[in-house]
């Protein structure tokens, strides 16, 4: 059950700023459907996966929560 949470709480933030139809093949897809169910929209979530993954890089490319809290301290 705690890692069912966990995965609704990052597809939540994962997901956030996504179409309705990303996210209801994203979840069908992260609860066992069948392929048949989500597979219509890889080419949306790879998309979306690749600007996610920019972004992400973009907000750490100060090192991160460790680095900050470094120089906070320092």
């Amino acid at each position: 059950r705690a890692h069912e949470v966990k995965l609704a709480a990052f597809l939540d933030l994962y997901l956030d700023d996504t179409s309705q139809e990303l996210r209801t093949a994203v979840i069908a897809a992260m609860t066992w459907a069948m392929p048949t169910q989500w597979i219509a929209s890889l080419d949306l979530w790879n998309s979306h996966s690749k600007a996610w993954r920019a972004d992400l890089l973009k907000k750490q490319a100060d090192g991160g929560l460790a680095a900050r809290l470094l120089g906070f301290v320092a």
